[in-house]
């Protein structure tokens, strides 16, 4: 089976599927705070979390790490590092912590179990879907703050659009990695190799590809009367 692209969507009929955008957001913040606060334990919900969302959506437990190889590459270097300590009184010398080691590891772990959460929420929300969630939210806030707040205030917090800020947020993240899958797809097809030396030359063209695709929003947001989050006259 081929390889799905990271933080697709991928359509499906599923309860989780079916589960409100915002009751998945809201889950998947909370369990990530869990992941990396609550330790052990809260490592455990949040794993246990992940396999029975796999399961109950159809969702290959695989897929849901696809995309993670650079994601690898960092974490390993941060664990190394709260693993090695040095020493050098009365000599220099290199030595394992091993609280540091399981301390790394467990970030690790939280690492992942969050980045499969949000290929979790991803693989089963569309776009629209996280939009008309965070709007719905927004308005209820706006509406509880009408009534603590000045007029003055809160005329200026319902001027500005910050659920669609946040939707546009959430729906690059999986623009960077179609963006990078496109990228390293023409890379291998012109007989180019991954690695280190691959990963490197592939990251300014992404990121240039990647500032196109900003400008191209910004522009699109500007012609259908927003600018910075507030509509704007077009006159």
């Amino acid at each position: 089976m081929a390889e799905l692209t990271p933080y697709s969507y991928q359509s499906g009929n599923t309860a989780l599927h079916r589960l409100g955008a915002g009751v998945k957001l809201l889950l998947l913040c909370a369990l990530s705070v869990t992941a990396f606060f609550a330790g052990f334990p809260g490592l455990i919900l949040t794993s246990a979390v992940v396999i029975t969302a796999s399961l109950i959506g159809k969702i290959p437990i695989p897929s849901l790490f696809s995309g993670s190889k650079a994601l690898a590459v960092t974490t390993l270097v941060v664990v190394a590092l709260r693993a090695v300590t040095t020493k050098s009184d009365p000599s220099f010398s290199i030595r394992i912590d091993e609280k540091g080691c399981v301390e790394g590891l467990l970030f690790a772990w939280g690492v992942f179990a969050s980045f499969a959460l949000g290929s979790v929420l991803f693989a089963t929300t569309t776009t629209a879907e996280l939009r008309f969630a965070l709007s719905r939210l927004e308005k209820k806030t706006k509406h509880g703050l009408r009534a603590i707040l000045p007029v003055g205030i809160t005329k200026k917090i319902d001027s500005f659009d910050l659920s669609l800020t946040i939707a546009l947020a959430l729906a690059f993240i999986p623009r960077v990695f179609s963006i990078w899958e496109a990228a390293e797809y023409a890379y291998r097809a012109r007989s180019g190799k991954m690695g280190i030396l691959g990963t490197a030359k592939l990251i300014p063209l992404v990121a240039e590809r990647l500032i196109e695709a900003a400008a191209e929003t910004a522009h699109a947001m500007v012609s259908r009367g927003y600018e910075n989050g507030t509509p704007v006259s077009l006159d």
